[in-house]
């Protein structure tokens, strides 16, 4: 990519990550808890989108390495834990600064970090979840969402019964 043409994406990346968290403020404010019912068919449509843009959710590890060469993230972070939950570490983030500083995002907001969800999907992959079917049969949310800092994110996942 020319450094010329840089800017004008990384700008298009931010306008979208902007849209990804103003609509999942709405849907908390509206819904609360229960937006988490949107996880399924978001997943659906993430996974066919991420697939005919040639993007790679074969495995977490690739899907990392995907937003790093993106330049979207420092680094991101898969730790399985012993109690069955897994937790995913977004740092530095490239969106971070302007988003979470912009609405406020400081520890536990009620909200999820939109790359952390993008990697709960990889994560249910590389388990051997396909789009129609039970997502939460491989992954599903653990208690509190997201947890914001000024770079990054934490968020805590279980693992399904799959």
């Amino acid at each position: 990519m020319s450094k010329s043409v840089e800017p004008v994406y990384s700008r298009i990346g931010v306008l979208f990550h902007i849209h990804a968290y103003a609509l999942s403020k709405a849907l908390a404010n509206v819904v609360g808890s229960g937006q988490a019912v949107l996880a399924k068919p978001y997943a659906d449509s993430f996974v066919k989108l991420c697939e005919a843009a040639g993007f790679k959710l074969g495995s977490v590890s690739e899907f990392a390495e995907t937003l790093k060469e993106m330049q979207a993230v420092e680094d991101l972070k898969v730790k399985r834990l012993e109690d069955g939950t897994i937790e995913v570490g977004v740092e530095g983030c490239t969106f971070a600064p302007i988003v979470h500083k912009a609405l406020n995002m400081k520890g536990y907001t009620g909200d999820i970090c939109p790359l952390a969800l993008m990697t709960m999907i990889a994560i249910a992959k590389e388990n051997g979840w396909k789009p129609g079917e039970n997502l939460f049969r491989y992954i599903r949310f653990a208690g509190k969402l997201s947890y914001f800092t000024e770079n990054g994110a934490t968020t805590i996942f279980r693992r399904g019964e799959a």
